[in-house]
């Protein structure tokens, strides 16, 4: 099997990489050798099943605590819970936009504001912005359609301005979300 998980995310609290299921079935962990334990350990878990370029990466929380996985070709959003390494897949609108019948690339990156405390994923052939609450779980659509394909991969968070920026990949300029902080 090839391209078995996509992307490597460090926890800083323990030091170990997470691997993020592309067409591998459970997460990948590699704890890497300290002055105390010389070893090398590896290991994976979570029964995700088997399937093709389910999400795209991921980020983690800003209390490194959990990871979440963003949807590809998965119709749920992961959730890695670091502290206990389990897995929870949250549901919702998780849809590819109507250019497509397969329902593939729906979201290929995302930003966690951390003050809004809210993980806003990116579309790329999805239509519109998902959100995830980090305090419920609660997943969600907001802001207007997007149409066309391969629209924006990547992004990050300013604490400059506090908004979210999404990297255009086809679209035809910057996606910036301003986001309120009641």
């Amino acid at each position: 099997m090839k391209q078995k998980w996509y992307g490597g995310i460090l926890c800083e609290v323990s030091g170990a990489i997470y691997g993020i299921p592309h067409n591998a079935a459970g997460v990948l962990k590699i704890v890497p050798p300290t002055l105390e334990k010389e070893e090398l350990e590896v290991s994976v878990f979570g029964d995700l099943g088997q399937g093709k370029w389910k999400w795209h990466g991921g980020t983690i929380t800003p209390d490194q605590t959990t990871i979440y996985g963003y949807p590809n070709n998965a119709s749920t959003i992961l959730k890695i819970n670091v502290t206990n390494d389990t897995t929870t897949l949250l549901s919702g609108p998780i849809f590819s936009g109507r250019h497509r019948t397969d329902d593939k690339y729906k979201y290929l990156g995302g930003a966690i504001h951390p003050v809004a405390e809210k993980l806003f994923l990116f579309p790329c052939d999805a239509e519109r912005v998902l959100t995830v609450d980090l305090q419920t779980d609660e997943v969600e659509l907001v802001g207007p359609e997007l149409l066309g394909p391969n629209k924006f991969q990547n992004g990050f968070y300013s604490a400059v301005d506090g908004a979210v920026y999404a990297i255009p990949q086809r679209a035809s300029g910057v996606l910036r979300i301003g986001v309120s902080v009641d």
